[in-house]
Order: structure tokens, then C-alpha cells, then sequence
């Protein structure tokens, strides 16, 4: 992964939940192989893993220019503007489990209000950095098993 310049999302990013991924699942996330997951990036709100993004050092608890934090600004921009296409994508969903700490939350909501044909709805819930850690090993789990991947589970 490249420490300037623009890569995917998906190797952008390098907290405990990234550190747990099979390289593999990296891969297929990168080329578009799972059209069911979202990131929620501070600075570009819901972003698909193989969007490709410049690299930046910001999170959620960060201001925005106005001196409004990031938390607040994505909320508001999914509920206000996003129709359109971010609509569409989720809209056909009809179960999201949604891995997100406590900064990232609303906008997770927001997104779930986008979402007409939802019937479930499940948070996991977040403690300190642990549940980062947590939820890597199961999305390491789940993908690799939608990949068809050989993979040792711990």
C-alpha cells in the first residue's frame, strides 16, 4: 500500500478490523467481487472498497471546515442530498449488519433510513478498540467463505 498518492479504499486503511483480512479477501474486496459492503470514511462518508481514494489522516471526531465534526456532517449529507445513487445501491438490501464505533454510528443510521426493503438490522456493539479486532476476524470469516477461500479460522 502506498503511504501518498491515491489506492484503493480497501488498502487505505490499516487500523486492528483491516489488520485481520486474509490478503485474499483483500483482493477480491479490491476488484469488486462483493457488491454488499460499504466503508464509512471520515472525509468521503459511504465508500465502496475498491473506490479509490488520496491518502489523508482524519476520523470522524475531526471538524470540517465550518467547525462542524465529521460525525455530524455525513448524517446530515445522506439524509439531505445523497438520494440518487447511494439510494439505489442500498435500497435493494434487505439485512445489513453494520461493524461501526460509536463516531460512526449516526451515519450508519442515516444510511439505514435510505433503505425501504430492510428487514433486519443488526449493531454490533463497540468497545474500546477490542471490538475492532473482533469484528476483522469475523469479516475476515464471512468473506472468505462467500470467496470460496481456504482459510484457517481462530
Amino acid at each position: 500500500m502506498s503511504s501518498s498518492g491515491i489506492s484503493r479504499a480497501i488498502y487505505r486503511y490499516t487500523g486492528k478490523l483491516y489488520a485481520q483480512l486474509n490478503p485474499k479477501v483483500r483482493r477480491h474486496l479490491a476488484t469488486d467481487a462483493f457488491n454488499n459492503v460499504l466503508i464509512i470514511s471520515a472525509i468521503h462518508g459511504p465508500t465502496l472498497p475498491s473506490d479509490y481514494l488520496p491518502c489523508y489522516d482524519l476520523t470522524m471526531g475531526d471538524l470540517w471546515k465550518d467547525k462542524v465534526r465529521l460525525r455530524n456532517k455525513w448524517p446530515r449529507w445522506i439524509m439531505d442530498y445523497s438520494g440518487g445513487e447511494l439510494g439505489a445501491f442500498v435500497s435493494k438490501f434487505e439485512e445489513v449488519y453494520v461493524m461501526v464505533g460509536k463516531d460512526y454510528r449516526p451515519t450508519a443510521r442515516a444510511i439505514r433510513g435510505l433503505m425501504p426493503n430492510l428487514k433486519r438490522y443488526d449493531e454490533a456493539p463497540s468497545f474500546r478498540s477490542q471490538s475492532n479486532i473482533i469484528w476483522g476476524k469475523q469479516l475476515n470469516k464471512y468473506l472468505s467463505i462467500l470467496a470460496g477461500l481456504k482459510t484457517k479460522y481462530k
